[in-house]
């Protein structure tokens, strides 16, 4: 009574996991008078067993069901046997390697609080005089429900702190990511931009990026990762730095596309690829060239016929095969109250609460209503009107969106 008494006082007192279950073992082997404590954690990964403490011993893996240990572990049974080298369970080589000589052994699982799920095993080996008997299994199981308990309370307090790590590491990468899109619209005569990124997760495949080229026109990129997460962020910062990377020395869409194409190529896995447009402004002669990586059609609305049409792909999805090429469409002429929409599919695949889709109609209504706003208020309509259709709910799907209004003084009469 007063080795467990002890021991319920250092539970509270001793912060550190480790000395605290050598006293346990201790304590163990003095109230059975064993020779050797061992206790076993279960992994919760693999389900295999390793010695967290072993009295006399070094460090010892065993795999789920194998051996006593595993075999305690797999059925939640205590096990008490008299003649360790009678049992076809036991293993003598650790015996034979430690010079030890088993006798009896009292093997019993470490339960958690609810007694529902094995989290480890305590052996006790050789009693000093005699051999251990029923009595010596009730006490070890009285030391073994403290030993559970603070297994569990260890695994737990180790799950919330790498939940705590990996939640850091998630909130850096989406700062840094966060960082990579512009901060702020160019400043190009007759265009009003605005964009903005919604992730699914912490971190987002999709992107979108202003990117000035060699001749002088604008270049404007929006591109969607398959999947979404961690993964689809590092490659989407790939591809901005591929995109960018071209975009330094050439101004044609068709042969940016084709060498970002084949760098993504050798780094994406099968099944890994994205789609991605780029479309080039050019503000003197007021037109619109672009090459679409099997990217979704942005919508073009001309306000002085009120109609739509769409800037169709011109080529296959980045980072497929090699070597492919890519079109470019237009010169596209532009005019004033024109408004141009970018966007992924997370913003019109959206799903209500009866999992109906927002669709490209209802984002054609607003662009229609909203025409004669600026493209901020236009990009905020959009945002806030899918906000409404999801009722709130995170996005299932990264959501990126580029608005781009026509006005005055972008081309001149004479150039068009």
């Amino acid at each position: 009574m007063e080795s467990i008494l002890s021991l319920t006082r250092a539970m509270a007192a001793q912060p550190d996991l480790t000395r605290l279950l050598v006293m346990l073992a201790a304590s163990c082997s003095k109230v059975l008078e064993a020779e050797r404590t061992s206790i076993w954690v279960v992994d919760l990964q693999t389900g295999d067993l390793y010695t967290r403490v072993a009295e006399g011993m070094g460090a010892i893996h065993v795999p789920r069901g194998k051996g006593i240990v595993g075999a305690v572990a797999e059925s939640a049974q205590t096990v008490l046997i008299p003649d360790a080298y009678a049992d076809p369970r036991f293993n003598p080589e650790v015996d034979r390697t430690s010079g030890f000589r088993t006798r009896d052994i009292l093997c019993l699982p470490l339960k958690d609080i609810e007694g529902t799920r094995v989290v480890g095993v305590l052996q006790a080996l050789n009693k000093t005089d005699g051999a251990m008997d029923d009595y010596d299994v009730e006490l070890a199981s009285i030391i073994g429900a403290q030993v559970g308990v603070v297994l569990e309370q260890a695994a737990l307090r180790e799950q919330a702190m790498e939940r705590k790590r990996l939640q850091a590491e998630m909130d850096l990468a989406r700062s840094i990511q966060q960082r990579l899109l512009p901060s702020r619209s160019p400043q190009v005569k007759g265009l009003d931009i605005a964009g903005a990124n919604t992730p699914a997760t912490e971190t987002s495949g999709d992107y979108f990026d202003y990117v000035p080229l060699p001749d002088g026109r604008l270049g404007v990129v929006i591109a969607d990762v398959t999947g979404h997460g961690l993964g689809a962020a590092l490659v989407m910062t790939a591809a901005r730095a591929f995109v960018r990377a071209w975009c330094g020395t050439e101004s044609d869409p068709g042969k940016i596309l084709g060498g970002c194409n084949n760098l993504l190529e050798k780094d994406l896995d099968a099944g890994n690829f994205l789609s991605l447009c780029l479309a080039a402004f050019d503000p003197r002669r007021g037109t619109l060239a672009y090459a679409s990586a099997g990217h979704d059609p942005p919508l073009v609305y001309r306000s002085t016929e009120d109609g739509f049409s769409e800037l169709e792909s011109t080529g296959p999805l980045l980072g497929v095969a090699e070597g492919m090429e890519f079109g470019v469409s237009g010169p596209v002429p532009l005019l004033c109250g024109d408004v141009l929409l970018f966007m992924t599919d997370g913003l019109f695949e959206c799903m209500n609460e009866r999992d109906e889709t927002f669709g490209k109609e209802r984002l054609k209504e607003i662009i229609r209503a909203r025409s004669n706003d600026s493209a901020a208020d236009i990009l905020g309509a959009l945002l806030e009107a899918t906000r409404a259709w999801t009722a709130g709910k995170p996005p299932r799907d990264d959501i990126t969106v580029v608005v781009v209004r026509v006005g005055e003084g972008f081309g001149t009469k004479d150039e068009r």
